[in-house]
């Protein structure tokens, strides 16, 4: 009977502790692919990926900046020198107009 009993023993604990060696198999497992898990990695890995465009858009932002200041410098530089430039023309031709009129009347009162 006691051999018997021993033996009974011996298989249960061999069954505890393969059953013990699947439950901790079963539980890493359940760990790593319960839908939580799954919810919670897409969110880690959408984080990852919304931080790198942040990064990126920043790089695009801060050349934009820099491009429309520069350009905004550039055209405003630009205007001035072509109303400085209307100006002159301007000058330059009401003088060589009354230079015009000028020699206009004197061929008149020569002719006349």
């Amino acid at each position: 009977m006691k051999l018997v009993a021993t033996i009974a023993v011996t298989y249960l604990l061999a069954f505890a502790s393969a059953s013990s060696l699947v439950l901790e198999q079963d539980l890493k497992v359940s760990l790593e692919e319960r839908p939580v898990m799954k919810v919670v990695r897409l969110l880690q890995d959408t984080k990852a990926e919304l931080e790198k465009e942040l990064e990126d858009d920043r790089a695009v932002h801060e050349t934009m900046t820099c491009w429309c200041n520069s350009n905004s410098d550039e055209k405003t530089a630009a205007i001035a020198a072509a109303n400085s430039k209307i100006s002159e023309l301007e000058a330059t031709m009401g003088s060589k107009f009354s230079k015009d009129c000028w020699v206009e009347g004197e061929a008149q009162g020569n002719a006349g």
